[in-house]
C-alpha cells in the first residue's frame, strides 16, 4: 500500500502527479465549502428561530387587546402587516374556542411548515391573566436555501480556477526541475545498456534530481572500475583453478592411501565394527562384523544395502533368537534402538552366543557401531544368578531351621521356667536357701536364654519376609514408662540413675506397641549393659507427625569403625566386653529392622570412653508397616 504512487495507470510523471494533486485539491475546496456551509446553515437557522420567536411574542401582544374588544379589521390589519415580511408563510389566530378568526397565507402552508411556533393570547384585566385565543406563525427558510445554492456556485467557480492554475504549474515545475534530467538519464542509460558505454549526464542542481544525477554518475564510475576488477579477478581465478585442479589430484591420491588405512586399521579390530549412513545405508565394515553377527549372509554385506534389509535377511536365518515368534515386532524395536542409540545393550543368537551391541550416532546423522562377543562373560553371570538362587535357598532352609529349632527350644523352656516360679512361689512347700539360690539362677539363666531364643525366631521371621506389625493405637508416654518400670531392677541392680524425660501432651500413636516396647527394651538393656557408672537417659519428644526418641548413656562407647557395623546380624562391638555382658549381637539388627518397618529411621552417635546416643524416629500415625529390603 505504501507504493500504490508507483502503480498509477498512468505512464507519465506529470499525469501522475495530476492525478494526485486535482483531486486533492477539489476535495480541499469541497470540504472547506461544506464546512462553511454547515456554518452559514446553523447562524441562518439559528437566526430564523430566533426572528420567529420575538414575532409571536409582539405580534401575540398585540393581538390581545383587539382579540378582546373583537375588533376583527384590526386582527386582519396585524395579520396582513406581518404578511409583507418575505420570511412569513403563513399566520393564523384562533380565539378561545379553537376557531378560526383571521389568517394569511394557507392553513395547510403552516401545519407543513418547518419553522412554525404558536403561542397563546392573553389579556391581563384587574392583574388577571385570561387567556382569549392562540396565534400560530410560520416562517420559510427560502431565502437560507437561495443563500446556499449561491455560495455553492462561487465555491465551484473557486474550484476551477484552482485546478486550471494548479495543472499549468505543475506542467510548468515539471519541465524545468524533473522533465530535462531524467530525459538525458534515460539517454545515459540506453547508451550503457546498448552499447556498454558509460556515458555522464549533464545536469547540475542543488535538488533531489541534482542529487540523483550525481548519484548515478559516481555509480557508473564505480561500476566500471568494479568491471575492471572483475575482470582481473577472473583471469586470477582461472589460474587459481588450474592450481586447485592439481591439488585435488593429489588429494585423491592422499585420500586413497588413507582409506586402504583406515579400511586396515577397521580390520585390525578383534571386535566386529559397521558405519551406516544417515539412510541407513552401510557404508563400511570389516569382517569380523558378518563373522560375528551375520554368518553366512556375506554376499548380503555390500556397501549401500539397507540396514532393515540385512537384519530381516538375520531373521530368516534363524540367527537371533529374540526375533522367534515376533519377527515384525522384533524387526521394529531394532530399528528404533538403530536409528536412535542408547545405552549398549545384548542380543542373543544362535548357538547360545551373547553379543553387546554399542551403538551412537555421528555428526552427519549417521550410526557408528560396535559388536562385542560377551559370551564367556554372559555365561559367569548365569553361573552366578545360579549360584546366588542356591544360595537364597539355602538361606531360607537355614532359616526355616532356626525357627523350627526355636520352637523346638522354647516349649520345654516355657515348661522348666513355669516349674520353677511353680517353686519359687512355694507351691511344693518351703524351698532351702540354699536350693532357693539355684532355683533363683536357673529362673535368671532360663529367660536369658529364652529371650536370646526370642530373637533368633525374629530374625528367622525377618529373613523369610514373615515379620508382621499389628497396628492399634498406643500412649508412648504410658509405653515408656512401663519399659523404664520394667528394667528399673537392673538399673537399680547396678547402682546407674534412670532419667526420663516424656511431655504429658503427647498425641495418640499408632503402631505395634509390643514391638516399639521391644526396641526400647533392647535400646535401655545395651545402655545398661555396657554402663558401669553414671545414668541412662530416655527423651521423647513429638513434631511435624514425627516422634523422637533419643535413648543415652555414660558407658564405654562405640568406635567410628563399630557404628559401621552393629547394626549386622550377629556382630558384635567388643569381642571381650559383649561376651562378658553377654549377647548374641542380633538386637540391634531386629530393632533396626522394627523401626524402619514403622516408616522410621535409627541413628548413632557415640565416642569412645564418653557414652552413646542411639536416636531414632516414628512417625506418630502408621496406618501400614513399609517394606524393608
Amino acid at each position: 500500500m505504501k507504493d500504490w504512487f508507483l502503480h498509477l495507470p498512468f505512464r507519465s510523471l506529470r499525469a501522475k502527479f495530476l492525478a494526485i494533486a486535482v483531486p486533492l485539491v477539489l476535495l480541499a475546496t469541497f470540504g472547506l465549502f461544506a464546512v462553511t456551509q454547515i456554518n452559514a446553515q446553523r447562524v441562518a437557522t439559528f437566526d430564523l428561530q430566533s426572528k420567529l420567536q420575538k414575532m409571536v411574542a409582539i405580534q401575540s401582544a398585540l393581538l390581545s387587546e383587539h382579540l378582546w374588544n373583537v375588533d376583527g379589521k384590526q386582527v386582519s390589519l396585524i395579520l396582513a402587516a406581518m404578511a409583507i415580511d418575505p420570511d412569513v408563510l403563513g399566520a393564523v389566530v384562533y380565539d378561545e374556542s379553537g376557531a378560526v378568526v383571521d389568517r394569511v397565507g394557507h392553513l395547510r402552508a403552516v401545519d407543513q411548515a418547518v419553522y412554525v411556533q404558536s403561542v397563546p393570547i392573553e389579556f391581563v384585566r384587574n392583574e388577571e391573566n385570561y387567556v382569549i385565543g392562540k396565534l400560530e406563525v410560520a416562517l420559510t427558510d427560502q431565502q437560507v436555501q437561495t443563500a446556499m445554492r449561491e455560495r455553492l456556485f462561487i465555491a465551484s467557480l473557486i474550484a476551477v480556477l484552482l485546478v486550471v492554475a494548479i495543472v499549468l504549474s505543475v506542467l510548468l515545475a515539471h519541465r524545468r526541475t524533473i522533465g530535462i534530467p531524467l530525459v538525458r538519464l534515460l539517454e545515459s542509460i540506453h547508451i550503457a545498456k546498448d552499447r556498454n558505454v558509460r556515458q555522464p549526464v549533464e545536469w547540475q542542481s542543488n535538488d533531489e534530481i541534482g542529487e540523483v544525477v550525481s548519484a548515478f554518475n559516481i555509480m557508473q564510475q564505480r561500476q566500471e572500475a568494479d568491471e575492471k576488477k572483475l575482470r582481473a579477478a577472473h583471469d586470477t581465478l582461472e589460474l587459481r583453478v588450474e592450481e586447485r585442479t592439481k591439488e585435488l589430484a593429489e588429494a585423491h591420491v592422499e585420500a586413497l592411501q588413507a582409506q586402504t588405512q583406515l579400511s586396515d586399521a577397521i580390520e585390525s579390530i578383534s571386535e566386529g565394527f559397521s558405519l551406516y549412513d544417515s539412510d541407513d545405508r552401510l557404508v563400511v565394515c570389516n569382517s569380523h562384523y558378518w563373522e560375528i553377527m551375520y554368518p553366512g549372509i556375506k554376499s548380503v554385506m555390500e556397501p549401500g544395502t539397507q540396514f532393515e534389509v540385512i537384519i530381516r535377511k538375520a531373521v530368516e536365518l534363524g540367527l537371533i533368537i529374540d526375533a522367534e515368534g515376533r519377527i515384525e515386532d522384533w524387526v521394529d524395536e531394532r530399528l528404533k534402538s538403530h536409528r536412535n542409540p542408547g545405552n549398549p545393550h545384548v542380543q542373543r543368537r544362535t548357538g547360545d552366543i551373547w553379543i553387546q551391541i554399542g551403538e551412537r550416532k555421528t555428526e552427519s546423522g549417521g550410526t557408528v557401531a560396535v559388536y562385542s562377543d560377551i559370551t564367556e562373560r554372559k555365561q559367569a553371570e548365569i553361573e552366578l544368578v545360579e549360584a546366588k538362587e542356591q544360595a537364597e535357598v539355602a538361606s531360607q532352609a537355614k532359616s526355616q531351621f532356626l525357627a523350627n529349632m526355636s520352637h523346638e527350644l522354647r516349649t520345654p523352656l516355657n515348661a522348666i521356667l513355669g516349674y520353677t516360679e511353680l517353686i519359687q512361689d512355694n507351691i511344693y512347700g518351703e524351698v532351702p536357701d540354699k536350693i532357693q539360690n539355684t532355683v533363683d539362677r536357673i529362673d535368671s539363666s532360663g529367660r536369658h536364654l529364652l529371650h536370646l531364643i526370642n530373637d533368633i525366631l525374629d530374625v528367622s521371621k525377618i529373613e523369610a519376609g514373615q515379620f508382621k506389625l499389628s497396628m492399634r493405637d498406643y500412649s508412648m508416654k504410658d509405653l515408656v514408662d512401663n519399659v523404664t518400670v520394667s528394667i528399673e531392677p537392673l538399673v537399680t541392680e547396678k547402682g546407674l540413675a534412670l532419667k526420663t524425660s516424656v511431655p504429658d501432651e503427647l498425641p495418640v500413636g499408632m503402631g505395634d506397641q509390643q514391638r516399639i516396647t521391644q526396641v526400647l527394651l533392647n535400646l535401655l538393656g545395651n545402655a545398661i549393659k555396657f554402663t558401669d557408672e553414671g545414668d541412662v537417659s530416655v527423651e521423647v519428644n513429638a513434631g511435624d507427625g514425627v516422634f523422637l526418641i533419643s535413648v543415652s548413656d555414660t558407658g564405654t562407647g562405640i568406635t567410628e569403625r563399630e557404628q559401621e557395623k552393629i547394626f549386622e546380624e550377629f556382630h558384635q562391638a567388643d569381642d571381650s566386653n559383649t561376651r562378658g555382658s553377654g549377647g548374641t549381637g542380633l538386637g540391634l539388627t531386629i530393632t533396626k529392622h522394627i523401626i524402619e518397618m514403622h516408616g522410621g529411621q535409627l541413628s548413632v552417635e557415640s565416642k569412645l570412653g564418653q557414652g552413646s546416643i542411639f536416636s531414632f524416629t516414628l512417625p506418630v500415625r502408621v496406618e501400614q508397616q513399609s517394606e524393608v529390603i
